[in-house]
């Protein structure tokens, strides 16, 4: 949506896009056909190129100078375009010039030294490939700007330092003599590859004792906005089915990114717009906004704040702020959290007196939310009997969008087509997600899976907000490259139940819902593959239940799951399976604290090895392993020592057969403090309610 809105600015477009109701908002994104068409094509054809392109910008420095060379050239060039655009305050909007700033650096890609000439070069490549004027002439004036941004004083030489915090790191950086030898010597600074890593060690290690993080003075020429969706987990679990969950999982990305631009374009009255660019952030129920100084914070505020789409489901979002470029500065990552925004933050914990406020009364409760009134007209519409207006509008939207639109869409992987056909997208969401549907008639169970980067604020501090950028996105693309390729290794069946069971997948986490007899397979492959591409580690909570279990229970489960399974600096994972009752957040403590159930159940299982073994296994091997579990050992035994004992006479017992090998995993897993033999039979549970095992 963010897209197709951003797209249709450009044309002669004057579709109103009016944020009073929250169904005409959706359907005039939706008729936007000819743009979602347009989309769907680049993608299709373009993803492999895409991605490629995004991965250079994202590896290639945007300065090769020691201590400068902390950002990449995708954030660096994201950023001068902001800067640029923050520059004109009050100007209409040119988007040649920000369309030169976000090329201005691209011949660094393969020529860092001669990159002007080189990024003429492949503008002007661009212009071969199109006969239309109008472009060919906005790319001579790309050209141009491409050419002068090292000399003339311009719009975009001024914005290329600026973004780069050039002149604040430099003031810095060549009080030290042989940094600013190095500086004056240019790409003869360092004659080998390990001089060059310890100038850089030493040129961040002043830089981190610095004082970068002094407070901006003067008239800002830009603010940014901290956009944040107030209790995200609870209103997504306010949501008893999955559709209208996940539809709630979208809109509160909705909300904090597409939404304020669209009122604060209308705000700005058509003489300039906010750029794509501004959005700096927009994931996990917040985003990061860059807004000109054309509107000034209290109407930005009072303007996001008056947004009749949120009053619409009873959100009022916190909206905090600081300067973004002062004196043709930019605020650093320090500046930002200490200096502004985590003092803002206090007003949080304040009562807000204007909360709608409802008593126990002579009233219907909703049904699915169980907190407001149904209402008045709910008998007169099936869908709507006895839910809230938030519930019922909630639900109407879902219909269309969120599960509906991922189940409709047509997935390219590596060139193949996969799509839900009509039959089983009339299905109950929970029971396909889980491996049901027509010509199956065995019961299949449903995994909740959950992943959460481990030390992420201690990781994303940042000497620049250009490197705080840059790792944002760094950490986004790699988890989504990482989702991409474990993806490849499923078979076609499990693969479009996955795609349509993401409820969201953003930052440095997410939520999926898949079938449980491909869940710890999928896990196991994915934390690594994180970890491959970003060198990062992950926490994650697989979580089997039953088709008909209630969603918002499990949700909560799940994350508790993965909060248990921590292990410091370590791929980690936790599984439990669940095929009879409901699990709710109190009952899974109990379940936890239950004697020696401490004991046998550790949670915190590392994703090398151990129960991630499992499903490298043949069937016969798990299979037998799972029955020996749950017939012969789980069954009855008095307590964790007994139950040690009776396994290692077991595995002395079975020493033939296929299962001790299973048994011995257990045994060598075992510490002091933990007998695991819980975590694998769960993990084996997860299989054979799967239909992975015999």
């Amino acid at each position: 949506y963010l897209l197709i809105y951003s797209l249709s600015r450009h044309l002669k477009d004057q579709t109103d896009y009016s944020t009073e109701d929250v169904t005409k908002l959706f359907n005039t994104l939706d008729e936007k056909e000819d743009l979602k068409d347009l989309i769907n094509l680049i993608r299709q054809a373009n993803y492999g190129k895409l991605k490629d392109v995004f991965k250079a910008l994202l590896n290639t420095p945007s300065d090769t100078r020691p201590g400068l060379n902390l950002t990449s050239l995708a954030s660096h060039m994201l950023l001068t375009g902001v800067v640029l655009w923050s520059l004109q305050p009050n100007s209409v909007d040119l988007p040649y010039l920000r369309l030169g700033a976000l090329f201005h650096d691209i011949g660094k890609l393969t020529n860092p030294q001669h990159h002007v000439v080189e990024g003429r070069e492949i503008v002007k490549s661009l212009m071969e490939c199109t006969e239309n004027s109008k472009i060919r002439e906005v790319l001579g004036k790309v050209i141009e700007m491409i050419e002068k941004h090292h000399g003339e004083k311009g719009l975009l030489t001024i914005s290329d330092q600026v973004a780069a915090s050039t002149d604040r790191l430099m003031d810095i950086l060549e009080k030290d003599n042989e940094l600013k030898n190095c500086y004056d010597k240019g790409f003869e600074c360092a004659g080998s590859k390990e001089e060059y890593e310890r100038l850089t060690r030493k040129a961040v290690k002043i830089l981190k004792e610095s004082q970068l993080s002094k407070l901006l003075e003067g008239d800002p020429q830009s603010y940014i906005y901290y956009i944040d969706f107030p209790s995200v987990q609870k209103f997504i679990e306010s949501f008893s089915d999955l559709k209208t969950s996940a539809m709630a999982s979208f809109f509160i990305d909705f909300s904090v990114s597409t939404l304020p631009i669209i009122a604060l374009d209308k705000e700005l009255g058509g003489k300039t717009k906010i750029p794509i660019e501004a959005l700096l952030s927009g994931y996990g129920g917040h985003s990061l906004l860059v807004v000109r100084r054309d509107i000034l914070p209290d109407k930005v505020k009072e303007t996001i704040s008056k947004i009749e789409v949120l009053k619409t489901f009873d959100v009022k979002l916190n909206i905090y702020y600081a300067p973004f470029m002062v004196n043709d500065n930019v605020i650093s990552y320090k500046e930002l959290w200490e200096g502004y925004l985590s003092k803002q933050m206090a007003s949080r914990f304040k009562i807000d007196f204007e909360e709608r406020i409802y008593s126990y009364g002579l009233h219907k409760m909703c049904r699915s939310c169980g907190v407001r009134p149904v209402r008045k007209d709910h008998l007169n519409d099936e869908i709507g009997r006895d839910l809230c207006d938030v519930c019922y509008n909630m639900t109407k939207l879902g219909e269309k969008r969120a599960y509906n639109a991922r189940a409709m869409a047509k997935y390219f992987l590596e060139g193949k087509g996969i799509s839900v056909n009509e039959e089983e997208r009339a299905m109950d969401a929970m029971e396909f997600i889980a491996g049901e549907g027509p010509g199956k008639e065995e019961k299949r169970y449903l995994a909740l899976i959950y992943f959460d980067g481990n030390s992420m604020g201690t990781k994303f501090k940042s000497l620049t907000f250009s490197e705080y950028v840059d790792k944002s996105m760094f950490v986004d693309f790699s988890i989504k490259d990482a989702y991409y390729d474990t993806l490849t290794m499923m078979d076609d069946e499990t693969i479009k139940r996955i795609l349509v069971g993401t409820m969201y997948l953003g930052g440095d986490e997410g939520l999926i819902l898949m079938p449980s007899g491909s869940a710890l397979d999928f896990t196991c492959n994915f934390l690594k593959k994180i970890t491959e591409k970003s060198k990062l580690t992950a926490k994650s909570g697989v979580l089997v239940i039953d088709p008909t279990h209630p969603i918002q229970f499990a949700i909560p489960v799940t994350k508790r799951l993965t909060e248990d399974a921590k292990i410091e600096e370590k791929n980690s994972i936790g599984v439990l399976t669940i095929t009879s009752g409901v699990i709710t957040p109190d009952s899974y403590e109990e379940l936890k604290d239950i004697g020696d159930e401490k004991k046998l159940l550790r949670v915190k299982n590392p994703a090398e090895g151990g129960i991630c073994e499992l499903v490298k296994l043949d069937k016969a091997t798990a299979s037998d392993a799972y029955k020996t579990l749950e017939g012969k050992l789980l069954s009855n035994y008095e307590d964790s020592l007994d139950l040690l004992i009776r396994t290692l006479r077991q595995r002395v017992k079975d020493k033939s057969k296929s299962s001790s090998e299973v048994l011995q995993m257990i045994l060598s897993d075992t510490s002091k403090n933990y007998f695991p033999i819980l975590d694998y039979y769960y993990a084996l549970k997860s299989l054979k309610v799967g239909g992975k095992l015999d």
